[in-house]
C-alpha cells in the first residue's frame, strides 16, 4: 500500500460524531491552544491497523504521512517510523536502500 492508498482508507474510517468530540477535547476553537488542528474521528486501534501497512514503504513515500492536515495522519509519520526502527532491529537489517537521497 502507498500513503496515498493509507491515507485514502484512513479519510474513509472518518467517523464525524468522534471528531467533534475530539475537537472539542483538544480546544481546536479559534484562540484556543490547539486551534486549527483537525481530526478524522478515528481511535488508536484504526490508526495502529493502518500504520501496520506502512512498514515496507520506502521512507520517502512515508514521509507524505506529513505533509497531511489531519492530526491523526502526521501521527501516523511517527508510528510508521516507529515500525520501520523496530522491524529492522529485529531483523539486523542494515539495508540502506530505504533511505531517502539529500
Amino acid at each position: 500500500m502507498t500513503a496515498k492508498e493509507i491515507i485514502c482508507e484512513m479519510e474513509s474510517l472518518r467517523n464525524e460524531e468522534q471528531r467533534q468530540v475530539l475537537m472539542r477535547f483538544f480546544k481546536t476553537g479559534p484562540g484556543e491552544y490547539g486551534e486549527g488542528d483537525d481530526f478524522l474521528g478515528l481511535k488508536a486501534p484504526q490508526m495502529e491497523i493502518c500504520g501496520a501497512f506502512s512498514f515496507k514503504m520506502s521512507v520517502d513515500d512515508v514521509l507524505l504521512f506529513g505533509c497531511d492536515i489531519f492530526y491523526l495522519v502526521n501521527n501516523l509519520l511517527i508510528l510508521a517510523l516507529c515500525f520501520r526502527v523496530y522491524s529492522e532491529s529485529c531483523n539486523g537489517s542494515d539495508d540502506t536502500s530505504a533511505t531517502t537521497t539529500p
